[in-house]
């Protein structure tokens, strides 16, 4: 009788523990179908995605931006930057509260939802820009009104849209177009292709409807995919603990350039991330001189030992202690030094850097206060 009892007991435990097991294994199913089925929306469902051009090149989506913001609420990263919107993003100006909450608001309502920024191949350049943004409810009407007021744009009808151009200081794209309806803001550095955007008649990037399906963190905010050369990338995670992922199957050639290693060195940042763009491959240091930044900038010439070739490579390096100081002045709401510090104040509440991106690691994280 007591065998058969601790036998029963035994398969008790046995059948409790496998219903434990399988209602665990369910959930990671789910959760792991959600990762897909996000990667799956980023590439080919989002009606934003669906805007842009089908022969983009590569591709940038900030994705439900609003949700990070919302939870940064409370750290000190937060109160530095309502103090820059406060003085309307230009730090040399004196802070507004009310300015800051327009700035806010403005920004949540383009770049909140989703904002899709994409290369395609140009006509009279090597690539052209685009740009498509999911606006807030109601914020299409404020921003055609921003337009339609603004003294520095030429407007152009085409079909039942306004397009307005805007001139830049740049020699390949000397102007932006922007249109804004159906609750859609497009840019483009092209009038043919805010046109082709208007129309509607394209259903996104082939390159990206042609990638297998991965599961990507749900924490997700931006997420970047080319496809010549072969690139992808997401920056992920929530409150305190952020996290960028890049691989690359492309070597890239030439070196990486040095710059010694200055007196109080607060941020070295090198990479050679923009040879993929043509662009020379670059290293940049952030030193302080008691509260004035100091920068240098070093770039590899791109014709220069072009037979060498490389991993993408991303290494920062941050040294807190140069810029201690500033994490009492945001604690105590000092603004003083912000006009001719502003990047101290930013990085002060960074509380770590880790990792890097080369051949033997994939992953950058940051830690905030």
């Amino acid at each position: 009788m007591k065998s058969r009892v601790l036998r029963y007991f035994f398969l008790a435990l046995v059948a409790i523990g496998a219903c434990y097991l399988l209602y665990c294994g369910y959930d990671l199913w789910k959760a792991h179908q959600k990762r897909k089925a996000l990667f799956v929306y980023l590439t080919q469902k989002s009606p934003a995605v669906n805007k842009i051009p089908s022969d983009a090149i590569a591709y940038l989506n900030v994705f439900d931006f609003k949700r990070v913001y919302e939870d940064l609420q409370g750290t000190h990263l937060s109160d530095v930057l309502n103090h820059w919107f406060d003085t309307g993003m230009a730090a040399n100006e004196k802070a507004n509260a009310l300015r800051g909450g327009m700035v806010e608001k403005t920004i949540l309502n383009i770049l909140g939802d989703e904002f899709i920024a994409a290369l395609v191949p140009g006509q009279q350049n090597p690539v052209d820009l685009v740009a498509v943004a999911k606006l807030a409810p109601g914020s299409d009407f404020l921003l055609n009104l921003a337009l339609a007021q603004s003294k520095h744009s030429t407007k152009t009808e085409f079909q039942d849209s306004l397009i307005y151009a805007f001139a830049t200081k740049r020699t390949d794209w000397p102007e932006m177009y922007v249109s804004v309806e159906d609750n859609y803001a497009f840019a483009a550095s092209n009038v043919n292709r805010i046109q082709q955007m208007i129309q509607g008649h394209d259903c996104g990037p082939k390159f990206l409807q042609q990638l297998a399906v991965q599961a990507i963190p749900e924490t997700t905010f931006l997420f970047f995919r080319a496809s010549k050369p072969e690139l992808a990338a997401q920056i992920y995670g929530t409150r305190h603990d952020y996290f960028l992922e890049a691989t690359s199957g492309t070597m890239i050639s030439g070196q990486l350039p040095e710059i010694k290693d200055p007196d109080q060195e607060v941020l070295r940042l090198v990479s050679n991330l923009p040879r993929i763009l043509n662009a020379p491959s670059t290293s940049y240091v952030l030193s302080a001189n008691g509260t004035q930044p100091v920068q240098a900038i070093a770039l590899q010439d791109p014709s220069a030992d072009t037979s060498q070739k490389q991993p993408l490579t991303v290494s920062i390096g941050f040294h807190r202690s140069p810029i201690e100081g500033f994490s009492g002045k945001v604690r105590s709401q000092d603004w003083s030094n912000f006009p001719e510090s502003a990047p101290f104040y930013f990085l002060s509440c960074v509380r770590n850097v880790t990792g890097g991106i080369d051949s033997h690691q994939d992953q950058i994280k940051i830690e905030i206060e």
